[in-house]
């Protein structure tokens, strides 16, 4: 019983962090405070439940089950973290799936952030074409 309810708190909490991110969408003006808050309601607390439910069920001591879930609410952070890296600088071969993606969909991750806060004006106004007015074709960034 105690496993069901940390994967339905974990979906409630993903839920959440969906809307969030939907609320979030093509602002470029998103706080990396703000990101971290959705990546840790979204991917790292699928991970962190995950982690926390195989302890629960083998009745390990609460210690080892609270270093459990914060291991994987760290492994969330750095997977979903590597993933919104890899989608400027990987390969679909090696991802899986298409690079760019998160990109075309005008999803603004750590990478968009940074590029956006720390860029030229020239940087700042591609980014806010790509993102905001949604041109991501090859022809309308040049």
């Amino acid at each position: 019983l105690e496993a069901l309810d940390i994967l339905s708190s974990a979906a409630s909490i993903i839920a959440e962090g969906e809307v969030m991110q939907l609320a979030a969408a093509k602002n470029l003006e998103t706080t990396e405070d703000e990101h971290f808050a959705v990546i840790k309601a979204k991917t790292a607390a699928l991970f962190s439940a995950a982690a926390e439910v195989g302890p629960v069920i083998a009745q390990a001591t609460r210690n080892d089950r609270a270093a459990l879930r914060s291991y994987g609410m760290n492994l969330g952070l750095a997977f979903q973290l590597i993933d919104d890296a890899l989608d400027y600088g990987g390969t679909s071969k090696d991802l899986g799936k298409n690079v760019g993606d998160d990109f075309r969909e005008g999803k603004v991750t750590l990478p968009v952030i940074l590029a956006y806060r720390r860029g030229s004006k020239a940087e700042r106004t591609f980014w806010k074409r790509a993102i905001e007015d949604n041109v991501t074709d090859d022809a309308g960034l040049e």
